[in-house]
């Protein structure tokens, strides 16, 4: 940078004062950036031209976002359900007149903390279901392996946190 090139402020002013030479290489520099943009712009217009619409539109889908934004909890006495553990009971066995029967039971969490056991064929049989919009999907790090745990908020705006295992069951 040359003496001539520098520039000076004015600060009550705001004017700046530019070399001749500096302010003529600025210059050429816009004018081939510009040239350029119109080159891009009229091979965009022609590509588009030249596409057909199910092409243009196949493009654009493959490029979209492709991350769940909803999730959905099964619903059990108006709460949705956080967690669930192994069955309690796990009994088939055959009755004297010849049909089998199930006794299987569940134990449950709700979200605000209950905990209600439940017949596992009664809990296969939910159709409630609620949905929530996923704010957040992180790991534990070092372990890959290990569900990751989603941030999920619901209408009001209350978030809570659950396991990737009991996310749309």
């Amino acid at each position: 940078m040359t003496k001539e090139d520098k520039k000076e402020v004015n600060s009550d002013d705001k004017k700046v004062e530019v070399a001749a030479t500096t302010l003529g290489a600025l210059m050429d520099k816009l004018d081939a950036l510009a040239e350029a943009n119109k080159q891009a712009n009229e091979r965009v217009a022609t590509l588009e031209a030249m596409a057909g619409e199910n092409a243009l539109k196949s493009f654009h889908e493959g490029r979209r976002d492709h991350t769940i934004k909803r999730a959905h909890l099964k619903v059990v006495d108006g709460q949705s359900v956080v967690s669930w553990g192994n069955l309690l009971v796990n009994r088939v066995y055959k009755l004297p007149n010849g049909t089998w029967k199930e006794d299987q039971q569940m134990k449950i969490q709700l979200l605000d903390g209950t905990e209600k056991e439940m017949d596992y064929a009664e809990w296969v049989r939910v159709q409630d279901i609620k949905f929530y919009t996923i704010k957040r999907m992180s790991t534990v790090p070092g372990q890959p392996n290990a569900p990751r745990l989603f941030s999920l908020a619901n209408e009001s705006g209350e978030v809570i946190d659950v396991l990737e295992t009991f996310v749309n069951p």
